[in-house]
């Protein structure tokens, strides 16, 4: 497949709203909503029936968030640790029984099998980790299609900070945030939510959607909440149109 079937980095401002993915949280509330046309917690309707005639851009604002240390983050990122012992387990387990039947000795299976837990478990365990926050501008995006040795496409973010330090950002297939950000941003990287999707754009004022700096996904920035992990968007002061 050649480089020119892959998107080309977007320059200009999001005025096309993006599709949201997943329904699993209110965005009013943040609690679980299970796909019921109210919350089942605060009432609100989905956000295509409370939202209605309301603009969403502008809605996003301009400047950063005062509500980086919202308790939606940690409790996030708690949740994913919490996988990480039966997942990892899950993987080493499975290794050590498909080489088994396949014919392998006991034990090289079983170090196989171990490798394999430690792959998944320590990433897992040190998921979000807190980081150190800086400022910067978008410089440029670059992205690749996939190899023969590999089956994903890499999509690159270069940032320059105050100090013309670069700093780089690699994404594969969840390229929501490399979409969305541009050549020229201002932008933030949060360290205190610490993934990869933590970063948040100045001026946010002219998009119709934003990124959720804890999962990366597409969002409606009237809402309050992502839909997709229940974390709090991260917004600036609202402007009219």
């Amino acid at each position: 497949m050649s480089e020119s079937t892959y998107p080309s980095p977007q320059t200009e401002p999001h005025d096309t709203p993006q599709p949201i993915r997943f329904d699993y949280y209110c965005t009013a509330c943040g609690k679980k909503r299970k796909g019921a046309e109210r919350c089942p917690v605060c009432g609100a309707l989905k956000d295509e029936l409370r939202f209605k005639g309301i603009s969403r851009v502008g809605a996003a604002g301009i400047g950063y968030s005062d509500k980086i240390d919202d308790p939606t983050f940690s409790s996030y990122k708690k949740g994913i640790r919490r996988l990480a012992l039966p997942i990892s387990l899950g993987i080493g387990l499975l290794i050590f029984v498909i080489l088994l039947i396949t014919g392998a000795k006991l034990g090289p299976s079983a170090i196989f099998g171990g490798v394999f837990f430690v792959i998944f478990f320590i990433p897992l365990i040190c998921y979000g980790r807190k980081k150190k926050s800086w400022e910067g501008t978008v410089v440029d995006k670059k992205h690749y299609p996939p190899l023969r040795r590999h089956h994903t496409a890499d999509y690159y973010i270069r940032f320059k900070t105050a100090d013309e330090t670069i700093k780089k950002q690699k994404y594969f297939s969840h390229t929501d945030v490399f979409d969305y950000l541009n050549e020229g941003d201002r932008v933030r990287f949060v360290g205190e939510i610490g993934r990869e999707f933590a970063y948040e754009k100045y001026d946010k004022s002219k998009d119709s959607s934003i990124t959720c700096a804890a999962c990366g996904f597409y969002q409606d920035p009237r809402s309050t909440y992502c839909s997709a992990c229940g974390c709090l968007l991260l917004k600036g002061k609202p402007v009219s149109e």
